[in-house]
């Protein structure tokens, strides 16, 4: 059964990779929406519906590569799901008509501009005839097909997976756009890599469909030039094209960094005093965070905005106020929201060990990216404190996270709870005006990563064990948790 619109995700269950007939699993032609199948019958309209592209089937359904996709949508369910993002979500599935919306709502394309818009729609039918014949060719599965227990967003598409539909439209309008703004390349670009990634982190796409959806439109839009009433019709486009005034200095305003001077010495000395457990090189998985000037980082400060002038009631502030300045560790959050008994002495010291152990990797983080507080770039956002050091990723959200998974694996029972608070938290530091949602994302992601190797340390997990033995449930008496303690749920 299919857990829809869900923040968290239950722990990974694959469909049976030994089971006879996995590989047969497909999104049947049954399934699909007949307006979409339509579309493969009316054909091509500047293209022949001869022309083959090199596009390459997807993974099988039992190779180690998809294993590895389920699992990485796992981890996107549950450290990217923001408030922000399952807004962008829902708004990029149903609150459009058109890919290029999206570019004109982000101020790439002027709605004004009505060559471009006209130039897009002209391609849009031999794309999406391109699109529809090789999902109709391949039959993928949608991921939750495969994982019956991944978590969705929105429901699955009425067509199969691969390629991914939203990556290849928006990634052909990316292309034109990088064609008649070459130095803006990079930012249409990563418009449409961050919509591709949203569906992935929705659980309706595999990353690899959106790889070939991009591939898809390259080939495309290579074939549609060699057309020559199509290549006039571009250049002419080409010329006429309004450039985007959210670009303009958008060099100069991307070099804009948070000043760490102050506080270096200070950071200096947790970075060289290195982790206690794991190998300082350990290496993670954390992108970059965005450019200031990003079509994502301007819609996270607009939501920031939004939420500042929203959201900001006195209870709200106040515990802003509390977890800013009054907690001594992080079980003080968890126990204020009645979910931790401070009689739970051995997982307060697994949690001081985890949070030198996660202090550690973030300190060097936030000085690799310097990334600057929203305040910084957008003057018209107040913030309620002022933390000393850059944003990116979030500290407390990664602590908070790291907590929660510790709880919730010591009581499976209330793990939705404890990740909701920590989720609630984080958002509070969004409110106050100091976090993106992206610093949160990329916090929990960090949290998830420390966490599943530190239970790979024997050490580690000797004090682990003996901690979630002795684990007091929240509101359980002593009697109460020594009749069920240690029983995995």
């Amino acid at each position: 059964m299919l857990c829809v619109t869900a923040l968290f995700s239950c722990a990974p269950v694959f469909v049976s990779y030994a089971d006879d007939g996995i590989d047969d699993i497909r999104f049947e032609q049954s399934m699909w929406d007949k307006d979409l199948l339509q579309i493969i019958e009316d054909g091509p309209y500047l293209l022949s519906a001869d022309l083959e592209f090199d596009i390459a089937p997807p993974p099988h359904n039992s190779s180690e590569i998809t294993k590895g996709e389920l699992a990485e949508l796992h981890h996107m369910a549950e450290a990217e799901r923001s408030s922000y993002t399952l807004e962008r979500i829902h708004y990029e599935h149903t609150g459009i008509k058109k890919a290029y919306e999206i570019f004109v709502s982000s101020g790439y394309i002027s709605p004004l501009d009505m060559k471009t818009i006209g130039m897009i729609s002209l391609i849009d039918r031999d794309l999406d005839y391109a699109i529809m014949k090789y999902k109709k060719h391949f039959l993928r599965p949608r991921p939750s097909q495969l994982d019956d227990v991944l978590p969705l967003v929105i429901e699955n598409p009425p067509h199969a997976a691969y390629p991914s539909g939203h990556a290849t439209q928006t990634y052909m309008i990316a292309l034109v756009l990088s064609d008649f703004d070459p130095e803006h390349a990079d930012y249409y670009k990563q418009l449409s890599l961050d919509v591709a990634h949203r569906r992935e982190i929705a659980g309706v796409h595999y990353p690899s469909d959106g790889v070939a959806g991009r591939k898809l439109a390259g080939l495309v839009l290579d074939e549609l030039k060699k057309n020559a009433v199509f290549l006039k019709k571009f250049e002419e486009t080409k010329v006429s094209f309004i450039k985007p005034d959210v670009l303009v200095d958008a060099a100069q305003r991307d070099e804009i960094r948070f000043d760490d001077s102050n506080m270096e010495k200070i950071w200096s000395k947790i970075v060289e005093s290195g982790p206690y457990i794991l190998p300082s090189d350990t290496v993670f998985n954390l992108p970059a965070p965005h450019k200031n000037t990003d079509a994502q980082t301007i819609a996270e400060l607009a939501y920031l905005k939004k939420n500042a002038s929203m959201k900001r009631s006195d209870q709200t502030v106040q515990k802003i106020l509390f977890e800013d300045n009054d907690i001594t560790g992080m079980q003080d959050v968890f126990e204020v929201a009645g979910l931790f008994d401070k009689e739970n002495f051995k997982t307060m010291e697994l949690f001081n060990l985890v949070n030198k152990e996660l202090k550690y990797f973030l300190t060097e983080r936030k000085f690799e990216f310097s990334r600057a507080r929203p305040t910084e770039l957008d003057a018209t956002l107040t913030s309620i404190i002022k933390p000393a050091h850059a944003s990116y990723p979030s500290g407390n959200a990664a602590q908070l996270y790291l907590a929660a998974l510790i709880l919730s694996d010591f009581d499976p029972d209330n793990a939705d709870h404890y990740k909701a608070e920590a989720y609630a938290s984080a958002e509070r530091r969004e409110i106050a005006g100091i976090h993106y949602p992206s610093d949160s994302e990329a916090g929990r992601s960090m949290a998830l990563q420390i966490f599943e190797r530190l239970k790979n340390n024997p050490v580690f997990l000797k004090k682990y064990e003996d901690a979630k033995t002795s684990y007091v449930k929240p509101g359980a008496t002593v009697e109460e948790n020594t009749a069920g303690g240690g029983e995995e749920g």
